[in-house]
């Protein structure tokens, strides 16, 4: 072909190539003027779900937000409790949307609250259903209840906040939550399919108010408060409820980020205080033979020694309480081992430190077959 021909070829396809263009612009400008967009007023935004399982199925609590606006006003989200029963979540969640009469999205959901039945229940039947269908975000927050999840959802509550929304802000801030454990859908998933196959979630429940707020016509009434001092152990088959000084123990082994504060009681009868800053933790296997190293770094808000002595780390009084912290969580970690083995359930996850060194070749009874041992380092930092 001479340069001229191949010249005018070339010219030719670039012609057609953006006069096809052209046209797909002014179609898809076209359709996408006239096609019917989904409107926000005809949506029920999911903020948070409950699960409950029973003989016949799944009973499913949405926390409804509707967008509403009026005439030059401001849009603003209402928010109501929607609960329906199903042979499936999904099919639940299909009867929610029937009765609001809007299209539910759960792709905003910020938070699950389920039963310990229905978080044994078949994987298959409860998450995937959620996470295909629906869109439900794999990071929503996992927490369990032992009552309704619907008295959790619908919780008046004194801060002005939807229960998910403070539900989520009380687990990510610590907000008296010391060392619970903020797991999410996927890592849920995770840590059942791993060799220890063992998680803990964080109990939520809902208790009237201490304190009653002060409202513009006086003391309000009916007003509750969720609270989360309790964890909820499972594994594939099996659960069973720790206290929360468990989980907080537990959560210096297992969790990357943790929080709290520990008190000790010497033997003269002084009394120190310590905030967590961070710690760190390590599980070395050799064989079945395992090791538990953790190191904290805290400092101490409140000691009751001495009147008018003045404390800092490396007064011999902290220097003991320190020693003494060390020692009590050495016993506390070689007691939730013992816990686990009587649970059958490997709470500190030193199975999968196992699988790391004997990989296919991990007994399937290595939890009761471990050699455990485990030791503690406490540092003082300043007190700021």
């Amino acid at each position: 072909m001479n340069p001229s021909r191949a010249k005018r070829t070339l010219t030719k396809l670039l012609s057609v190539k953006w006069a096809v263009l052209l046209v797909a612009a002014a179609v898809l400008l076209f359709f996408g003027r006239v096609t019917d967009a989904r409107s926000l007023s005809r949506t029920a935004i999911v903020t948070g779900l409950g699960i409950a399982a029973g003989e016949d199925g799944f009973a499913v609590s949405a926390e409804l937000a509707v967008m509403t606006s009026e005439a030059g006003g401001s849009p603003s989200a209402n928010y109501a409790v929607l609960t329906e029963k199903g042979a499936t979540v999904s099919e639940a969640v299909e009867r929610i949307s029937q009765k609001a009469g809007l299209i539910v999205s759960l792709s905003h959901c910020n938070v699950l609250v389920l039963t310990k039945e229905a978080l044994l229940a078949e994987g298959e039947r409860l998450f995937a259903p959620l996470v295909q269908t629906y869109s439900l975000p794999e990071q929503a927050i996992l927490t369990a209840t032992t009552g309704d999840p619907a008295d959790i959802l619908s919780a008046r509550l004194a801060t002005a906040s939807a229960p998910s929304f403070y539900i989520q802000q009380l687990l990510s801030e610590g907000l008296s939550t010391e060392g619970m454990p903020l797991v999410s859908v996927k890592d849920f998933a995770a840590r059942l399919l791993s060799p220890s196959a063992c998680v803990c979630l964080p109990v939520v429940e809902v208790r009237e108010a201490e304190h009653q707020p002060q409202l513009p016509e006086g003391e309000g009434e009916g007003y509750s408060e969720i609270v989360a001092e309790s964890g909820l152990v499972l594994t594939p088959s099996a659960g069973f409820l720790v206290d929360g000084e468990t989980v907080k123990v537990r959560s210096l082994v297992t969790e990357k980020e943790t929080s709290g504060r520990f008190c000790v009681t010497g033997e003269d009868g002084s009394r120190t205080e310590f905030l967590l800053l961070g710690a760190s933790s390590s599980a070395k296997a050799e064989g079945l033979r395992v090791s538990v190293f953790a190191e904290l770094k805290v400092s101490f808000v409140e000691s009751t020694g001495e009147d008018g002595a003045r404390l800092s780390p490396a007064s011999d009084e902290i220097k003991r309480a320190a020693d003494l912290l060390a020692d009590e969580l050495e016993s506390a970690i070689r007691g939730l081992f013992a816990l686990s083995v009587r649970q059958n359930a490997d709470m500190l996850g030193l199975t999968d430190a196992v699988f790391k060194k004997l990989g296919r070749d991990t007994p399937e009874d290595c939890l009761g077959r471990i050699a455990f041992d485990c030791s503690v380092e406490v540092t003082v930092k300043e007190n700021s």
